[in-house]
């Protein structure tokens, strides 16, 4: 989103708690200096207007603090004083979950919910008895944490039968995980898988990988059966995600859990679409890491 004066960031994010910062990159193509001034036109509680007075020729970053917005999108009016030079530009809104630094004793999320649910035998009368029949069947509770060198997931699976026959690019067709990370600026997604084999062998897989960047990599994985459910220990090095969490503090995640009763992938509970029948991360949930 760039103006002849104005250049703002793809999107802003925000939390819960509906605060953030934008930092736009205003410009001067005057050789005397020229008061620029910005303003969101459809913001709450935000330091709605500023101004700033630029010499000739120079572009500088200013930040404006967004307290609260109920808009999915923010329209960003410019202008140049002195000069007929005005705009708008309108600004992306993405509201994100806000990831604790250490790891927390409450799930961030949990998969119990029959919307969350998708049955591959839905449609198929012979098989009812293979359909989703409540959270004893197939649930799970997930925590999240970030240090500075790896991203930290667990994952406790309550699956009545456990069942994983399969290996390598098969793992989604029995009981496990996938994962999918959108990191930003990469083109494309990283999708793991992560299981435990019916001898409880731990088993990972990286299924996809975005553009430019090889399926490798060093993934950790504990499992470990308790009175709860399946617990899965994960720990993805920062270095496999190319992630530069400096840099970028977010991304965006999903995770399914597969159900496999009786040798078959019957169907499998997710956080969010765009995995399962589609691939597309736009559907993920945005995260954003505690520093």
């Amino acid at each position: 989103y760039k103006g002849a004066l104005l250049e703002v960031p793809e999107e802003l994010i925000l939390t819960s708690s509906k605060k953030g910062i934008i930092n736009p990159l205003i410009y001067n193509p005057f050789i005397e200096k020229k008061a620029v001034t910005l303003s969101f036109d459809n913001a709450k509680r935000t330091n709605k207007t500023l101004t700033k007075v630029l010499p000739g020729g120079i572009k500088e970053s200013v930040m404006m603090t967004l307290e609260s917005s109920d808009n999915k999108n923010l329209l960003l009016k410019y202008s140049l004083k002195g000069t007929p030079w005005n705009g708008k530009i309108m600004v992306p809104v993405t509201y994100a979950l806000r990831i604790p630094g250490k790891p927390s004793d409450t799930p961030q999320f949990i998969l119990n919910k029959s919307d969350q649910v998708v049955d591959l035998y839905a449609h198929e009368p012979t098989n009812t008895h293979l359909l989703w029949q409540g959270p004893n069947d197939l649930s799970g509770k997930v925590w999240l944490s970030k240090n500075d060198s790896a991203l930290s997931i667990k994952v406790l699976v309550n699956d009545d039968t456990h069942l994983q026959p399969h290996t390598s690019d098969k793992l989604y067709k029995g009981d496990g995980l996938q994962l999918g990370i959108q990191i930003p600026g990469q083109n494309g997604f990283w999708e793991f898988g992560f299981a435990q084999s019916e001898g409880g062998k731990p088993m990972t897989r990286i299924f996809r990988s975005p553009a430019g960047f090889e399926k490798n990599g060093v993934l950790h994985l504990k499992t470990n059966s308790t009175r709860n459910g399946l617990l899965y220990t994960i720990e993805i090095p920062l270095t496999t995600l190319r992630w530069n969490a400096t840099s970028h503090n977010n991304l965006s995640f999903n995770i399914l859990i597969n159900d496999n009763d009786e040798g078959t992938r019957e169907s499998w509970i997710v956080l969010t679409p765009g995995m399962g029948k589609t691939k597309n991360s736009d559907q993920f949930k945005r995260l954003i890491f505690n520093e």
